[in-house]
């Protein structure tokens, strides 16, 4: 008995199992259905009318169970974005990738960087370049035409290349610089190029007047010597000629002028001078004696020269180099009134001889100082029967 009751159960079994119950839960155990590929509500469907909510980063779809597995959400998927005025990537933004524009507010075709957008089609007022320099006017831009004017019309970075100046600009122009009375002239720019130099003072032909007339930095510079040059030494002496004797103090004759301290070569000038006098007549009474001759001589400085810059010194008799005597004239000989450097020597005559003498003098500077400016050298000879 025992034996048959194994058997009837394992019989029942078999047949429960190919029954459509399968996979159901005892009477009474049923639960909801969920997604897992059985029957959870004993209906004899499996995982049927399974549907959930979901999403992507587009947004809200479902799903469905479909063989104990959650199917694809509907929700619309990221794709790649093309022009045509979606958020296709879902990334928030639409149509980016696109081309570029730049704004061009002076409409001349170049743009400029601030304020540029994507697009895919070319918004009003912006290009597709942002090589403008100045998006506020409309003649600058590449490609442009330099005026010469201070701006860099072609936006090369260098304004005004090719042109020598900017016009409205002035400057200093002229060869002879601006020492002495000269002064530069000007020159004014137009057109990109400097026109004709125009006033100021140019040098003149240097003269004797104190001024650089040549404006090269030296006054009176370039004269040429007196008259009586060559007479630098005591044997190249300038001859005056015979002065006779004359009658009284008269005033003085054989004056010098036109003759200057001046040499063109620059350096220090010594004039030398050679008077012969001869007395009037040798015959005198018997048994007298003649009183005394006097040879007189005065220097009158050069205008504006210093009379300490300037010397006379007054020789008689002998020969160069064998003078018994100098008289080289001192402050001590001004002669205020004259406004000149006076001296005088005197000698006895004798009855029947000539009495005139041989006298040379010559005009130096003690401090070597040069004037182009002339001296006056005056002198005379006379018999003063008053005495010396």
């Amino acid at each position: 008995m025992q034996r048959t009751s194994v058997w009837l159960v394992l019989v029942v079994a078999a047949v429960l199992a190919g029954d459509a119950w399968l996979g159901c839960a005892s009477e009474g155990s049923c639960v909801p259905e969920v997604c897992n590929g059985l029957d959870d509500d004993c209906d004899g469907e499996t995982d049927e009318e399974l549907e959930e909510n979901c999403s992507s980063v587009c947004g809200a779809g479902t799903r469905r169970c479909v063989g104990g597995r959650w199917g694809t959400c509907s929700a619309r998927q990221p794709a790649e974005e093309v022009c045509d005025g979606f958020d296709n990537d879902c990334d928030t933004e639409t149509d980016e990738g696109g081309a570029r524009w730049y704004p061009d507010s002076d409409r001349d075709g170049y743009g400029v960087a601030a304020g540029a957008l994507e697009a895919c089609q070319q918004p009003p007022g912006y290009v597709s370049n942002r090589d403008d320099c100045d998006d506020a006017a409309a003649d600058v831009h590449p490609g442009a035409a330099e005026t010469c004017d201070g701006r860099d019309e072609d936006c090369s970075g260098t304004p005004d290349e090719g042109c020598a100046c900017i016009g409205g600009e002035t400057r200093p122009c002229g060869d002879w610089g601006d020492l002495g009375p000269c002064e530069l002239g000007q020159q004014s720019c137009a057109a990109g190029a400097w026109g004709e130099c125009t006033g100021g003072v140019r040098p003149a032909e240097e003269t004797c007047n104190g001024i650089d007339d040549d404006c090269d930095g030296s006054t009176d510079d370039g004269m040429t010597g007196d008259a009586y040059e060559p007479n630098d030494s005591c044997e190249a002496a300038r001859g005056m000629g015979t002065l006779t004797e004359q009658g009284g103090r008269d005033p003085l004759d054989g004056p010098v002028s036109s003759v200057s301290l001046y040499k063109a070569d620059g350096g220090a000038d010594v004039d030398w001078y050679r008077v012969d006098t001869q007395e009037e007549s040798a015959a005198c009474v018997p048994w007298t004696t003649e009183c005394c001759y006097r040879f007189a001589a005065l220097l009158y400085p050069p205008p504006g020269m210093p009379r300490e810059d300037i010397r006379l010194c007054l020789y008689r008799d002998g020969s160069c180099g064998a003078f018994p005597s100098e008289r080289c004239l001192t402050g001590a000989d001004w002669n205020a009134t004259e406004g000149a450097y006076e001296t005088a020597i005197c000698w006895s005559g004798s009855c029947g001889s000539e009495d005139g003498k041989p006298f040379w003098l010559r005009v130096d500077s003690p401090s070597g100082a040069s004037s182009c400016q002339p001296y006056r050298l005056r002198y005379s000879f006379y018999r003063n029967d008053s005495g010396c």
